[in-house]
């Protein structure tokens, strides 16, 4: 006589909710992931952020910076601001996260209703990344006069027309303690560049002072996930493939002509395209021809030409040069930067 046995249907969920243990906050996080990939992110493998310093502690170009837009401080970040306001940017350190970027207006701008200060990052290829994918962005922030207390995040392509790939999102802050802010944004199937800009703005002109953040994440998938931690060496090597500083010693040059000497200088590592040479000013300084050299010109004499691998250019204002002779330095003075920002 055959038996037939049955057996009720388990809902695993269910069951797993029943568990005297709780699964925890990352615990419920992996049973929300969707697909691999976003556990494969969850559990930390493989790299998570694709911003470059969003720990702010990497300032090739200054500490502060006042009113400018454009990359002038913080490496990576670059500022806008509208033309009736001005602001300052720092670096700030915190009992928290350490370094951190603080970011002050100092002269309200109501010349535009959407007027607001805004700092932002290009990621350099990152269309096949992002398109039609889900993203997340999380940063920390503190209002410090609870003044200013909103603004927005969104992203971009980073040429004009600026099209956005997803409707902006906006944060709000009532307090001057540090709260934790997260958006996540389902990406545009159509992305027409190659590059694209992350943007983190304030609220409109009309309010002055100073909010802080800190450690700012773009990545992949629905969630959230703990900031990717990155040593200094890392990120400074990353954020010089777009800037670099280049010091005296180390150039070395020939003497094009008794006042003119052709200067080079290795850049490493190897920047993201041939970049935009620009001489300090001060006093650039060589050894060589059994005599010292110097030269405070900071035009270039004739046309250079620098790689993505070295720098080069022709400098005037020396005098006594022997023509085709070579001369170095030990120099640590700031003499040229070389920029590949996108």
């Amino acid at each position: 006589m055959a038996v037939k046995f049955t057996k009720p249907e388990i809902n695993v969920r269910e069951k797993l909710a029943e568990l005297d243990k709780p699964s925890g906050i990352a615990g419920e996080a992996m049973l929300r992931a969707e697909t691999p990939q976003e556990q494969f992110n969850l559990i930390g493998a493989g790299r998570r952020n694709l911003l470059i310093n969003g720990g702010f502690d990497v300032w090739q170009r200054a500490t502060s910076n006042t009113t400018n837009s454009g990359f002038r401080s913080v490496d990576r970040w670059a500022f806008n601001t509208y033309t009736g306001g001005a602001f300052t940017v720092s670096k700030e350190t915190d009992s928290t996260f350490g370094n951190v970027l603080k970011w002050n207006r100092t002269t309200a701008d109501t010349s535009n209703t959407n007027a607001g200060n805004c700092i932002q990052q290009p990621i350099e290829n990152a269309k096949y990344l992002v398109k039609g994918k889900s993203v997340t962005v999380s940063f920390w922030l503190k209002n410090e006069k609870t003044v200013l207390r909103s603004g927005f995040v969104r992203f971009r392509i980073n040429v004009s027309p600026y099209t956005l790939l997803a409707p902006a999102q906006y944060w709000e802050s009532g307090s001057n303690e540090w709260e934790y802010h997260s958006f996540t944004f389902q990406t545009s199937e159509t992305v027409n560049s190659d590059h694209i800009e992350l943007q983190i703005q304030m609220d409109n002109g009309s309010s002055m002072g100073a909010i802080y953040i800190a450690q700012c994440q773009f990545e992949l998938g629905k969630v959230a996930t703990p900031f990717e931690h990155r040593s200094y060496g890392e990120e400074l090597a990353l954020c010089q493939r777009y800037f670099q500083n280049v010091y005296n010693g180390q150039c070395f040059g020939s003497a094009n002509t008794t006042t003119r000497m052709r200067i080079n200088a290795p850049l490493s590592p190897e920047m993201r395209t041939d970049p935009t040479v620009a001489r300090v000013a001060g006093t650039i300084s060589f050894q060589g021809m059994g005599v010292s050299i110097s030269s405070t010109s900071t035009a270039v004499a004739q046309a250079s030409d620098s790689g993505t691998r070295y720098l080069g250019m022709d400098l005037g204002g020396f005098s006594g040069l022997t023509a085709r002779s070579y001369a170095g330095s030990q120099s640590r003075t700031l003499v040229f930067t070389a920029d590949a920002e996108l």
